[in-house]
């Protein structure tokens, strides 16, 4: 059935919905391609030009030879239809008729997933807030979802990958297309843990008119959808838009200032309707309700300091941090008694899980009494990091772009680099410590 879903889809086009309409008619894509070898037969379905000649032009030869390039190159195919295909797709408008995939596709099962979408350019608040976030989800055990894109969207992926969390990346490309170019050293680290995935053929450049059709995919594949931060005309907004009409969920992180226009999308949405998001809780407390044995318990009763100090590092009250301990506090460390054997349990399998995949970790195992001293293998901006950090032991990501009077992304790129390399630590708040 594979490859006649894939002829399907070369002759077509990746998200033509003309393939469902064939499908409705012929019933299924084997008899599809037999009926469209008729010219008579072909009438019916008002085939333009274009797709007139692709029908005639398009083998089954050429349907082997585009799985053989698959496999040669390890990218995994599933159609609609298939025991591997998301079941999260099937319900959507136009569900892709075939996706290909690097990395476990089975993670859209097992674990609870949240889409991520924002502006390619967003301000320093907006990197902070979805790091945080998204760290946090991840660590909790949500799936973290987003289109692969700079921006928000690798802020996304990154802080999952550095949580030791699961993404999955979705594509406006071919797998093997390397888009955005900044990224492409990104999908060897998502795959390890994560997911891959385009419904675009291997060899697939990254055509504007892909991403919109890629957007109904990152918006279904997921139980909601989070907008960090968007302008009023911003393409996530599409995916926001999906994912209302497939009736999910959608939240949006409060802009960081209404006047501002970068933010304007945000702001029409929160009017509408969306549910602002202040803290991972407000998303976990949510998804708690359906996905209780999926997520880990302890998360959900976390104190606000380390929410103080991840986001508002150098910022918080010392003296209201000193003090007593608030009742809120006191009745969050009771609850944590109550999940006490649960916590252990989930310490067990967590001490399990780490001893089967210490060959795919996401970052190497490192030895807190090594010092990393030779720096021969690095070079560029990785390099002066590695040597201002040697300096100064431990600085946060704004310092170090200040003293090096470097482009933000680029440094969060190298210090990812250098975190999974075994160079650098990353702690609490978007510090980072030599090794």
């Amino acid at each position: 059935m594979l490859e006649y879903w894939l002829w399907l889809v070369i002759v077509m086009g990746a998200g033509n919905p003309k393939i469902w309409d064939i499908i409705s008619v012929t019933r299924n894509p084997e008899r599809a391609f037999h009926v469209l070898q008729d010219e008579i037969q072909r009438k019916r379905f008002n085939l333009s030009d274009v797709q007139k000649r692709a029908v005639c032009s398009t083998s089954m030869d050429k349907v082997k030879a585009v799985l053989e390039n698959c496999e040669r190159k390890n990218i995994s195919v599933t159609y609609f239809g298939d025991e591997l295909y998301p079941s999260s797709l099937k319900s959507i408008y136009n569900p892709p008729s075939v996706l290909f995939y690097q990395g476990n596709i089975g993670i859209l099962e097992e674990y609870p997933t949240l889409t991520v979408v924002g502006t390619r350019k967003p301000t320093e608040y907006s990197v902070r807030v979805t790091n945080w976030i998204c760290s946090e989800l991840a660590k909790a055990g949500v799936v973290i979802v987003s289109g692969f894109a700079i921006g928000i969207d690798s802020a996304a992926h990154r802080a999952a990958v550095l949580s030791r969390g699961r993404t999955v990346a979705v594509l406006g490309c071919g797998i093997d297309v390397d888009y955005p170019r900044d990224n492409a050293s990104a999908k060897k680290y998502i795959i390890r843990k994560g997911l891959l995935l385009t419904e675009f053929l291997p060899g697939t450049e990254p055509y504007p008119r892909n991403f919109p059709s890629r957007n109904r995919i990152l918006s279904g594949i997921s139980k909601s959808t989070l907008v960090a931060q968007a302008p009023e005309r911003s393409g996530s907004l599409i995916t926001a838009n999906l994912a209302l009409e497939q009736g999910k969920t959608v939240y949006c992180i409060p802009p960081a200032d209404i006047f501002d226009n970068r933010y304007a999308g945000v702001v029409k949405y929160l009017r509408d309707g969306a549910t602002p998001v202040f803290s991972h809780l407000d998303i976990l407390n949510e998804y708690y309700a359906e996905f209780a044995h999926k997520l880990k318990p302890s998360i959900l009763f976390e104190t606000s300091d380390s929410v103080e100090d991840s986001v508002f590092l150098g910022c918080g009250d010392k003296e209201t941090k000193k003090g007593g301990t608030s009742s809120k506090k006191k009745k969050d460390l009771k609850n944590k008694k109550n999940f006490e054997e649960q916590n252990k349990k989930e310490e067990k399998e967590k001490k399990e899980e780490n001893r089967e995949n210490v060959a795919v970790s996401l970052e190497p195992e490192i030895d807190e009494n090594r010092k990393i001293k030779d720096f021969s293998s690095l070079k560029g901006l990785e390099l002066e990091i590695a040597v201002l950090l040697s300096q100064e032991h431990q600085m946060h990501i704004d310092a170090i772009v200040e003293r090096l009077n470097a482009d933000e992304d680029e440094v969060a790129s190298s210090l990812t680099e250098l975190s999974i390399n075994g160079y650098v630590v990353r702690l609490k708040g978007q510090c980072y410590r030599i090794l």
